[in-house]
């Protein structure tokens, strides 16, 4: 699904932990297949620039216009960014 934080358009993936409600959007699967975004027990494991960030359960998976990856909580993610 598309968001917007200020002019700036990203696709962001709540991840909630229940894939048959939530399926997981293209770009989600593709990073998975690169082993950018790798689920484990705990969760996902994000790699990003700087090293890997954990998303935990609810978190927000964000891919910006650049396609990199970070990893929001929820009550960032709501309070920065309005869906599209």
């Amino acid at each position: 699904m598309m968001y917007r934080k200020d002019a700036v358009l990203v696709d962001a993936f709540h991840w909630t932990g229940n894939d048959e409600n939530d399926p997981e959007p293209l770009w989600i699967v593709a990073a998975r297949e690169a082993d950018l975004v790798r689920v484990e027990s705990h969760g996902p494991n994000v790699s990003l620039l700087v090293g890997a960030q954990r998303a935990w359960l609810g978190s927000y998976i964000v891919k910006d216009a650049a396609g990199e990856l970070s990893v929001w909580s929820p009550q960032d993610f709501e309070r920065f960014f309005v869906p599209a």
